[in-house]
C-alpha cells in the first residue's frame, strides 16, 4: 500500500511537471526578479541598494552613480520580471536576463572585501550574488524548452489534379491535359496511351 501510494504521488508529480513545470519556473524566475527590483526604487529599502549602484557606477565608468544607478537598476529587474511573468517576447526578455545575470557577477571580482570572507567563503552579500547560478541555470532550461517544443504541423498539400500524377511517373506521362496529343483524348484523359498499339 504504502508503494502504491509513492508511486501514485511521483507519477502525478512527473504529469504536473510536464505541464506545468517551464510556465511555473518562468512565473517564480519573473516574481523573484520584481521582488528584488521594485525595492530599489525606495532610498533604503533595498538590501542590495549600495551594492547594486556602487556595481552600476563602476560599470558605467561614472555615468551612473548612487541613487539615479539604482533606480534604473531596480527599473531593469522589475521589467524583467513582468515580461517573464507575462511570457511576452520571452526570447528577447531571457537574453536580457542572462546579460543581467552577467553583470550580477561583478561584484565578486569588483569588490572582493565585500563579497569574500576568504578564500572561497562568501560574505552574506557574497551568497547574495553566488544564488544567481540557480537563476541562470532555469534560464538555460526555458531557452531550451523553447527552441524543442513542438511545431504546429505544415498546411497540407494540395492534391494531385488527377490519379494519374500519383499512379504514373513523368516518363511515362510527359504532358499535361492540354497538352495530350489527339489519339490520347480518344482513349480517354485520365488513360495513358499503349505506344505499342498506337498507329
Amino acid at each position: 500500500m504504502p508503494m502504491r501510494i509513492y508511486a501514485r504521488t511521483v507519477r502525478a508529480l512527473e504529469q504536473l511537471s510536464a505541464s506545468l513545470g517551464i510556465t511555473l519556473l518562468r512565473i517564480s524566475i519573473g516574481l523573484i526578479y520584481v521582488w528584488f527590483g521594485a525595492p530599489k526604487f525606495v532610498p533604503g529599502l533595498s538590501p542590495a541598494e549600495s551594492l547594486a549602484a556602487d556595481t552600476t557606477e563602476r560599470l558605467t565608468f561614472g555615468l551612473l552613480s548612487g541613487g539615479t544607478a539604482s533606480v534604473l537598476t531596480g527599473a531593469l529587474e522589475t521589467a524583467i520580471g513582468l515580461l517573464l511573468i507575462s511570457g511576452h517576447a520571452l526570447a528577447p526578455t531571457l537574453l536580457l536576463q542572462l546579460a543581467h545575470m552577467a553583470g550580477t557577477f561583478t561584484p565578486l571580482l569588483l569588490f572582493p572585501d565585500r563579497t569574500w570572507e576568504t578564500y572561497g567563503i562568501c560574505t552574506l552579500e557574497g551568497q547574495y550574488i553566488l544564488k544567481n547560478l540557480v537563476l541562470v541555470a532555469a534560464s538555460l532550461v526555458i531557452i531550451g524548452h523553447s527552441r524543442n517544443r513542438p511545431q504546429p504541423p505544415p498546411p497540407p498539400e494540395d492534391p494531385p489534379p488527377c490519379a494519374r500524377d500519383s499512379a504514373y511517373d513523368a516518363g511515362d506521362w510527359p504532358w499535361t491535359a492540354r497538352e495530350q496529343p489527339a489519339h490520347a483524348h480518344a482513349r480517354g484523359p485520365d488513360t495513358p496511351p499503349d505506344d505499342r498499339n498506337t498507329p
